[in-house]
């Protein structure tokens, strides 16, 4: 593959390594811990659950290219409160158009959050945060460790609705072993709502403005809209994303389509 077209995606790439940590973890569990996790769509960071999840992510990054990410997520609810998740990049795969495809794995990512000041199950707070080493072939890693703490605010007007209210700040350290990596920090906000259908079918629909700067600066907005059906022991979900306004279709990317498969014990 030419090597200067994958320099031009690398930002593109960085930034979808990002969002598969942080939206990727569409896991399963039915919860008594708080009313508002009554239905555990995993979307919720207030949710703490243990299951293990399996999630294909397709990507048109634009005309010519396209993306496909295949993960693994582990996760361990501790005390109630608090949880560990350990998310397993499997294989990538990046194709473009008249030029070749590159193959290989992602970065490895461990995160911790914690639910705290929780008030009689309908206002949660959670704070945590999640840690990405460059383990990945070159073409799918950020090249350098990336840390990603983050805040959560998590109310529940009604019943079967749930309101998330995410911010958070991903930034590299230290030194890369890419010598073409871009510097980066994303700033981004993600108000999201869950509404619990009944039946243990659930819909959500989010919104996320990123802010980059370093060595790229521009601010971007993505929609992102869900359906699935939590059961007893496997739950399994839809979802697509799409950017809003041609500004942030022409520096992110075209459409994202992934499908979540979870299972706990």
């Amino acid at each position: 593959m030419k090597t200067g077209y994958l320099r031009h995606h690398l930002i593109t790439l960085f930034v979808a390594i990002l969002c598969v940590t942080l939206e990727g973890r569409v896991v399963v569990a039915k919860s008594n811990a708080t009313n508002m996790c009554a239905v555990n769509s995993g979307l919720n960071p207030a949710c703490p659950l243990t299951a293990t999840g399996v999630s294909l992510r397709s990507t048109t990054l634009n005309a010519t290219a396209t993306q496909t990410n295949l993960n693994f997520s582990l996760e361990r609810a501790l005390h109630g409160r608090t949880q560990v998740l350990i998310l397993l990049p499997a294989y990538n795969a990046l194709t473009i158009t008249h030029v070749g495809s590159a193959h290989g794995v992602g970065d490895l990512s461990i995160g911790l959050s914690h639910v705290f000041l929780a008030h009689h199950g309908y206002l949660m707070n959670t704070i945590g945060g999640m840690i990405s080493a460059p383990t990945g072939a070159n073409a799918f890693s950020a090249g350098r460790v990336t840390l990603d703490p983050f805040y959560a605010l998590s109310y529940a007007p009604l019943r079967n609705v749930q309101l998330v209210f995410t911010l958070d700040y991903a930034f590299g350290v230290g030194g890369t072993r890419l010598p073409f990596a871009p510097r980066v920090q994303i700033l981004q906000f993600a108000p999201r709502a869950i509404i619990d259908l009944g039946q243990q079918f659930f819909i959500s629909g989010s919104a996320t403005q990123a802010r980059v700067s370093g060595d790229y600066r521009y601010t971007s907005y993505v929609a992102n809209a869900t359906a699935g059906f939590v059961g007893h022991h496997a739950s399994l979900s839809l979802s697509y994303s799409a950017p809003l306004g041609l500004y942030s279709r022409n520096i992110t990317f075209y459409h994202a389509v992934t499908l979540n498969l979870t299972m706990r014990p």
